[in-house]
């Protein structure tokens, strides 16, 4: 009878813990939940949500579209200014050859006008034209101081011609002096333009990085989350689950004594059997312990691999959330393939290999998370 009480209490003390856990259960995944996504919470309040950094992120790559055009547009000037310059030096160049040979004209006309000057001077005093005079010989002299002036005064107009043509290169060449200031001033001006819009530029795919990190971090942190709120729904699922069946043992190990006082011996040996038989489930379901910071690298490796997907198959060899092949699960001691265990044997599995290999086994994920 004394034995029957003690097993009497001990069931309702079961029964008292079994509640008891499954409250703390529910309060544990309640806190999981609110704690998983308060950073995200707080985040949005403070204006730094995905759709609101999404839209920051999509208002800079227009004005990185416009600069862009900007930029295109001040390169194109400054390539014409270049070419105007280029041009304008050439009719400088050609103008000057110009000016220096109608300067070589003048020079040599002024010679001639010098030598038929002289010849005339020398003339007036030579004793033909002296004797031809006295002779009354009046034609010839007449015709030879004839020659002689008409040769001057054509001399005269190519000289005077040559003196304008050289004045008109002179005009021409101050005028492309001032348009090669012109253009030199263009090209300072449109150089300095497209420093400030190539400047803008860069500030403007720094500012694009920077906003895309953030929403990076904020859908890792998100993700996470939902994640650690997952896990923990199924780990209370679990629970429940296994106090149910402690709770069915325990109230089935009850009611054995009833049948006859002959198996006394026999109803006391369950209660000391049932701890080894409720330590076995969780040793095969329970996700295993791991480190806040841990549990969050796991959760970008799943996203990454898989976009946390653990029923995925692709058809491309690789299964499950972290993506296992068929060789790997079963080296690992795994039945069948990755995703069609349930989620926990997959973490426990995945946390498993992450022990013999550390990252090794997700080398694209991991160096795309920094992961060492």
């Amino acid at each position: 009878m004394k034995r029957q009480i003690a097993i009497l209490s001990g069931l309702a003390l079961a029964v008292v813990l079994t509640g008891k856990t499954s409250l703390q259960a529910e309060k544990a995944f309640s806190e999981t939940q609110n704690a998983g996504f308060s950073a995200a919470a707080s985040n949005s309040s403070s204006g730094t949500s995905i759709s609101q950094l999404q839209t920051e992120a999509n208002q800079i790559s227009a004005s990185i579209a416009t600069a862009n055009t900007q930029a295109n547009i001040y390169g194109l000037r400054y390539l014409a200014t270049m070419q105007n310059i280029h041009d304008i030096r050439q009719r400088l160049n050609t103008l000057s050859h110009s000016m220096k040979r109608y300067s070589k004209l003048v020079a040599l006309t002024q010679k001639k006008l010098y030598g038929i000057a002289v010849s005339t001077y020398t003339a007036a005093g030579n004793s033909n034209t002296f004797f031809l005079i006295l002779s009354g010989n009046f034609d010839q002299a007449n015709v030879t101081n004839v020659y002689l002036k008409v040769a001057s005064d054509r001399l005269s107009q190519e000289e005077s011609l040559f003196r304008i043509q050289k004045r008109r290169l002179a005009t021409d060449r101050a005028e492309e002096k001032y348009n090669l200031h012109l253009a030199a001033v263009n090209l300072r001006r449109v150089t300095h333009d497209r420093k400030n819009v190539l400047a803008e530029l860069a500030n403007e795919h720094q500012l694009l990085s920077g906003v895309k990190g953030r929403l990076i971090r904020l859908v890792a942190i998100q993700t996470a989350a939902k994640e650690r709120a997952q896990m923990a729904f199924i780990r209370m699922q679990e629970e429940k689950l296994l106090q149910q069946q402690l709770a069915a043992r325990r109230r089935s190990a009850g009611h054995r004594p009833q049948q006859g006082t002959q198996q006394t011996v026999s109803v006391s040996t369950p209660p000391a059997k049932t701890p080894s038989s409720t330590a076995a489930p969780p040793a095969t379901v329970a996700s295993p312990t791991m480190s806040p910071t841990l549990t969050q690298d796991f959760a970008g490796i799943r996203n990454c691999e898989s976009g946390g997907v653990y029923t995925l198959d692709t058809g491309n060899g690789y299964y499950g959330a972290y993506q296992f092949s068929a060789s790997t699960w079963t080296g690992l001691g795994e039945p069948g393939l990755a995703n069609q265990s349930p989620p926990p044997i997959q973490n426990a599995a995945a946390y498993k290999l992450y022990q013999q290999s550390g990252w090794e086994p997700w080398p694209a994920c991991a160096a795309s998370l920094g992961l060492p």
